[in-house]
């Protein structure tokens, strides 16, 4: 299959920003994904914002994840959206902030048609929202 230029330009710069992250050049790594992220690609943008967040997050940058996360979401990708607002929600789980993190579940949740490939992440926005909901009540 021939993928468009975009995609495919995004998708290298995904794959570099992996090679480089493992090798532990953050910085480097995080350019890339941007890179990615800032490509216009319908598939490569939002794979290259949650690459983005993803990282951020774990170097504790949680504005910066959160803005990612956002970006990946607004897409309205139906793999990398979903999965998006799953981290987005887990990272204000973490921080105690219940009623965003059930909201983010939730837009997880709306991705869950059977014909999406990527119904999982749907399917685990869900448990993770029941769990969530029942720590709340106890």
């Amino acid at each position: 299959m021939l993928w468009p230029l975009r995609w495919r330009t995004a998708r290298s710069a995904i794959k570099v920003g992996d090679r480089l992250y493992l090798d532990g050049k953050v910085d480097t790594a995080l350019r890339a994904f941007r890179r990615a992220a800032d490509s216009g690609s319908y598939h490569g943008a939002p794979a290259g914002a949650w690459w983005t967040a993803t990282v951020l997050r774990e170097q504790q940058d949680r504005e910066g994840a959160r803005s990612y996360y956002e970006r990946a979401i607004a897409s309205g990708h139906e793999a990398w959206a979903p999965r998006a607002a799953t981290d987005l929600a887990g990272m204000f789980e973490e921080q105690g902030q219940v009623a965003k993190a059930a909201g983010y579940y939730r837009q997880a949740i709306a991705y869950g048609d059977r014909s999406n490939p990527s119904a999982l992440w749907a399917r685990r926005a869900q448990e993770k929202l029941d769990a969530l909901l029942r720590r709340s009540t106890d």
